[in-house]
């Protein structure tokens, strides 16, 4: 019986295999692949979803008149803020984008995929100092938060050493390290070419099915591209003066204010609270910094590394910090845990390196009254609103979206289950109110396996029994379409459950 119910449950994971557009209400199986006995199923929406309405709200760009009145017209790095980053415009390319972007079939023995290190509930990071690559060995750095590319590309460059310049080439890198996800593009693109399901979404995409490097990499940039987290409870206090804010958080953000957003230009401020009268703090924004983490470069350089300028040693880029408290654990090795941590560290711990920006004659010691310099010297009152306020970075509608969700639906074939509509009699009532009964044949008073899924795969409640019913209680469910599944030992059925 627990071999039986085993696989009963092993299969009632492949829900979503022969299912109807009628079913999922909109939402269709493309294709599939097997690894193993695991198949990872596609399911896309038959309309794409819309990725190209994003208005970037203006504290986000800083106004010409700003940066002319401390440094002039004529600079040529800063006019890459005075107007609107560039955003996707075709919905079919970020949907071929985010396909790849979750298909383990980018990596030598389909294992990893690029979300295995930039992970939609963490912020698009990783929860590990280093990355597993696809033989499970250690990333050579902690995986960023890749949101917010389009606000930072012009300042930091990209990755930690800022070594990639166009996100064309930063997407391409990953994908041929061999440790990350040891891959060549000859034998990618005839991996694709055997899926079935890449000729319409590359038909959709580019008006032809042909595969091609350059195609992969433009629609996974695109699907980074659209990566931008806009709704966190700062977004909302800019547009409220603060009014949403407690106390502490509003004190945390006015020490920010004051020592951090140099190097954090993607936290976005009002006009008036930015104050530039430095070139030297203008260079703060466009330089990947030395924060004085370390004194000791030898393991990693940083933007050194490939300079091979000692002045650059132990420069690295400035992460965006939207979402930052799901982002942990921080800094370019992983190496400070939480968030206190990293506020504790600016307060009292940075190293005096002769190449940190905190050191005489750089970019932020030649402000600072004494040198050396090991940190602001913050209360412990003080550490906790700047937590506080780092904690308000937070968007959750960023990192429950479903447009930017794994499309692939995995599950074990170790069973074969048929679909049998007639197994499920109905759900009463549907639309659901405080409780919904699930009605389905069982004679023989077999053990009836109940799951609940939300359109995206994701398995919400699990329930059995041996009788031919089985009352679903709602219990703050939110409202939205669901899929109920019903099995028995090799048969099973679905329906949509309404929640109004």
């Amino acid at each position: 019986m627990k071999k039986k119910v085993l696989l009963s449950l092993l299969a009632l994971l492949s829900i979503f295999a022969l299912q109807s557009k009628a079913v999922l209400d909109g939402i269709s199986k493309m294709g599939e692949y097997h690894v193993g006995n695991t198949v990872y199923e596609l399911f896309l929406p038959d309309e794409p979803y819309v990725y190209n309405n994003v208005t970037v709200p203006d504290y986000y760009i800083l106004s010409e008149n700003g940066w002319s009145s401390s440094f002039g017209t004529g600079n040529n790095v800063a006019p890459a803020l005075f107007s609107e980053p560039y955003l996707p415009q075709d919905n079919d390319i970020v949907t071929l984008g985010r396909v790849l972007f979750y298909d383990k079939n980018l990596s030598a023995n389909q294992k990893t995929s690029c979300a295995s290190c930039h992970n939609q509930g963490l912020g698009f990071a990783d929860d590990k100092a280093k990355s597993k690559g696809f033989l499970e060995g250690d990333t050579r750095r902690n995986a960023p938060n890749i949101a917010d590319i389009p606000f930072t590309i012009h300042w930091r460059g990209l990755l930690w050493d800022k070594r990639a310049t166009e996100l064309e080439e930063m997407v391409q890198l990953p994908i041929e390290d061999e440790v990350e996800m040891g891959m060549n593009f000859s034998e990618l693109i005839t991996r694709l070419e055997s899926l079935g399901y890449y000729d319409e979404l590359f038909q959709k995409a580019y008006g032809s099915s042909s595969i091609t490097q350059a195609r992969i990499s433009n629609a996974i940039s695109d699907f980074v591209r659209v990566l931008l987290p806009l709704n966190s409870k700062l977004d909302q206090g800019i547009a409220t003066n603060f009014a949403n804010f407690t106390p502490q958080e509003i004190q945390g953000r006015q020490l920010f204010m004051s020592d951090c957003w140099h190097c954090h230009t993607s936290v976005p401020a009002r006009q008036q609270d930015i104050n530039l009268t430095s070139a030297k703090l203008f260079a703060a924004f466009s330089y990947p910094q030395n924060n004085g983490l370390a004194i000791d470069h030898t393991s990693d350089a940083g933007m050194g590394g490939w300079t091979n300028d000692p002045t650059d040693a132990g420069r690295f880029s400035s992460p965006s910090l939207k979402n930052v408290a799901l982002t942990a654990p921080y800094m370019h090795d992983g190496s400070l845990a939480t968030l206190e941590a990293v506020v504790k560290f600016y307060s009292e711990e940075i190293k005096p390196d002769p190449n940190a920006s905190f050191a005489a004659n750089n970019v932020y010691g030649w402000s600072l009254p004494v040198l050396p310099f090991t940190g602001f010297d913050y209360t412990a009152e003080e550490q906790a609103a700047l937590v506080a306020f780092l904690r308000t970075l937070t968007d959750e509608t960023f990192t429950h979206d479903p447009r930017l969700s794994d499309p692939f639906v995995a599950s074990e074939s170790t069973a074969v289950v048929q679909n049998d509509p007639t197994l499920l009699q109905g759900i009463y009532p549907n639309p659901m109110q405080e409780r919904a009964t699930i009605a389905f044949e069982n004679p023989q008073r077999q053990l009836t396996q109940i799951r609940l899924y939300n359109l995206q795969g994701a398995v919400l409640r699990v329930g059995a029994t041996t009788e031919q019913q089985y009352v679903l209680d709602r219990n703050e469910l939110p409202a939205g379409q669901y899929v109920v599944s019903v099995e028995q030992e090799n048969r099973r059925a679905v329906h949509k459950l309404i929640v109004p």
